[in-house]
């Protein structure tokens, strides 16, 4: 589950729905603001979360159906980690689709335009797992 600072929190007794996916129609979840109240660092909330519902927004590459996915394309993919720790990964690269050396990579992202169909295909990865949560980190800071 991803966790970020909220613009505004609401008084005790108001549920604000908090986007966590770029549509306002899809609400992932509700934080309900229980309590405020003063502290030493400043103002602490007590905050439960409500309405929450898996979303598959997250799913490990050896559960995701990578060749049905091919077949229907509905949706694009941004896959995290090079072929070493990405079953998917390691074969786009078996299949000549990522171009990048994967082996010697600092950390970078390679864009994948519709290499099956309508849908495109991010891979964001390194040479080991800090090169790639330098990749990571560098995506979250461009955005």
């Amino acid at each position: 589950m991803n966790i970020f600072l909220c613009e505004n929190l609401c008084h005790p007794d108001y549920v604000d729905i908090q986007p966590v996916f770029a549509s306002s129609e899809l609400l992932y979840f509700a934080i309900e603001v229980t309590d405020a109240f003063f502290c030493e660092d400043g103002i602490a909330y007590d905050t439960i979360l409500i309405n929450a519902k898996e979303t598959g927004l997250i799913i490990l590459d050896y559960d995701f159906d990578f060749f049905e996915w091919k077949k229907t394309c509905n949706y694009n993919l941004v896959l995290i980690g090079g072929p070493a720790a990405n079953t998917i990964v390691r074969y786009l690269v078996n299949d000549g689709i990522s171009v990048v050396d994967w082996k010697t990579s600092p950390g970078e992202w390679e864009y994948i335009e519709n290499p099956y169909s309508s849908c495109d295909i991010l891979i964001v990865a390194g040479a080991d797992r800090d090169a790639t949560r330098k990749a990571v980190q560098e995506l979250i800071n461009h955005f």
